[in-house]
């Protein structure tokens, strides 16, 4: 087993609490001094040209003059220039006579009347790696005794934290690529940003990952390893080593540890190509529509080590919540009575909806729901209870339709076919009927004859439209008697008088025509 990293879980447990409690350590520092100057630590490859940035915090009085002086290893890390990064207060920014020696000042003269009075990057140093240096950190240290700020009277109290240029190897035979996942998402909505391993060209056994957020936008809610076991219990018999991780919301920050627990003996290998971790974020409700970066920070916070201890280069690619807009799904009665569905959900553009019911019991006098429909007239695309659909860039709004009742109209007394009427609409008028032995009196819409029925009201139920009919009267004449005439209904029968008396004749019987050749 290797016994170099024996003592590396407990380093990194502490390196983790300790980039919790820097904030704290930092706050305490500004309170006994005026100001604090830090120079940057950066990382590199040989032949690679470097920016050190040389910062101030918020300082307690106004800077009118600074003097800085800076050493670092001039025969690996060489001079190239240096920029002012308070340009827009139209200063001096002068260097020492013999820049690039590796014991270098810099010195800024206030200019217009224009005081240092914010926090940031006062210079920036440029160095070129030398292509034969070791691949090691070199120190860039502040020389105190020759370094001061002066504010509008006397001279400002300074504390000073160096910095370094780490150099890391150019090869490819010993390098890893991070990469934080993309997402897209709505305001409110919490969502999971895979973090991965790829391109592994040497067994790692052991890394630290510390990842940046804007804090105004995104909340991180937890962290959980994919690869790694983050329990308590976690010791040298875990098969995927042990995962620790902290997140700070107030300074934007999720910062993550691995170890190989078991000493190097089961690191990662070149074999696992993946997630190792992913990040929650809920996206606060202010946040706007566009990218959110997550990056990580390349300084010594993101790290990698193989089973030797010797650092695994790293390559990093960035990744973002992309927050995209949200659509909604409203329901209309469309002239109906009753409550109609809701749909609280914000929708992505191209996420599934399902349509929802006549769950509220809309009504319509007449009519029975046939479903929904993106245009109120019933133009758009129809859909039925449950139906899903595609929602584009577009807020949609389904409307109720209804589909008219029918109903029979029936003409009593006739033999004219039953009609068949929508709800609302009228019936035609029938020519007028005829019927043998009956004159036709008109349609009436009861069957005692009181109303005549009204051709212009809608039909709004089953309709019985009533025919009336007159009988013909006829009038039987007892031809050659002096017998009253008789009045006879169509269809009816008339009485067979008794038999007729004529003097001078014998009656001989009844004859329905004049010839005596049809006896009734």
């Amino acid at each position: 087993m290797n016994r170099k990293l024996r003592w590396l879980h407990p380093l990194l447990v502490f390196l983790l609490v300790l980039s919790s409690v820097l904030p704290y350590a930092a706050s305490a520092k500004a309170a006994v001094n005026d100001v604090t100057v830090t120079v940057g630590s950066v990382t590199g490859k040989p032949g690679d040209i470097v920016e050190v940035p040389v910062s101030i915090d918020a300082p307690l009085e106004d800077i009118t003059y600074y003097t800085i002086a800076l050493n670092y290893d001039a025969a690996n890390l060489e001079y190239v220039g240096v920029i002012d990064d308070r340009s827009e207060l139209m200063g001096m920014l002068m260097e020492d006579e013999n820049p690039g020696d590796g014991s270098d000042t810099f010195t800024w003269f206030i200019g217009t009347e224009q005081t240092i009075t914010t926090s940031g990057s006062l210079f920036t140093l440029k160095l070129k790696i030398n292509s034969n240096s070791d691949i090691k950190t070199y120190p860039i240290s502040i020389d105190t005794d020759n370094s001061s700020l002066f504010g509008l009277y006397d001279m400002v109290n300074a504390a000073y934290n160096d910095g370094s240029v780490a150099v890391k190897s150019a090869s490819t035979t010993n390098s890893v690529k991070w990469t934080a996942g993309t997402v897209s998402a709505v305001p409110g909505e919490t969502v999971s940003v895979p973090v991965s391993i790829s391109n592994l060209t040497k067994d790692i056994a052991a890394y630290g990952l510390t990842l940046t957020y804007d804090m105004s936008k995104l909340e991180a809610v937890d962290v959980t390893p994919v690869y790694g076991n983050a329990s308590e219990t976690c010791n040298e018999t875990s098969d995927e080593g042990c995962f620790q991780s902290n997140f700070d919301n107030s300074a934007g920050t999720v910062s993550t540890i691995w170890v190989d627990s078991s000493g190097g003996d089961r690191p990662l290998t070149a074999d696992y190509t993946g997630t190792l971790f992913t990040i929650n974020f809920n996206v606060k409700e202010s946040t706007s529509v566009g990218d959110t970066i997550i990056s990580f920070d390349e300084s010594a916070s993101s790290d990698a080590w193989d089973p030797d201890f010797n650092p695994v280069i790293g390559t990093f690619t960035s990744g973002k919540i992309t927050v995209v807009p949200t659509y909604t799904v409203t329901y209309d009665s469309n002239g109906s009575t009753g409550t109609v569905p809701t749909d609280d959900t914000k929708y992505k553009k191209d996420a599934a909806v399902t349509v929802k019911g006549n769950t509220g019991g809309l009504t319509k006098t007449g009519y029975t729901f046939a479903g929904w429909n993106t245009e109120a007239n019933g133009t758009g695309a129809s859909y039925a209870a449950n139906d899903p659909f595609t929602i584009e860039a577009a807020d949609v709004v389904l409307y109720a339709q209804w589909e008219a009742n029918s109903y029979t109209v029936t003409f009593s007394g006739t033999k004219l076919s039953d009609a068949t009427v929508s709800h609302g609409e009228k019936v035609d008028k029938p020519a007028d009927p005829s019927k043998s032995g009956s004159i036709f009196g008109g349609w009436y819409a009861d069957a005692e004859f009181d109303a005549e029925f009204d051709f212009t009201k809608e039909i709004i139920s089953d309709t019985v439209i009533y025919a009336k009919w007159t009988v013909n009267e006829y009038k039987v004449t007892f031809n050659g008697t002096d017998l009253s005439d008789a009045s006879i209904t169509h269809g009816g029968k008339v009485t067979k008088p008794a038999d007729p008396e004529k003097a001078g004749s014998t009656f001989g019987g009844w004859y329905a025509d004049a010839d005596f050749r049809n006896r009734i």
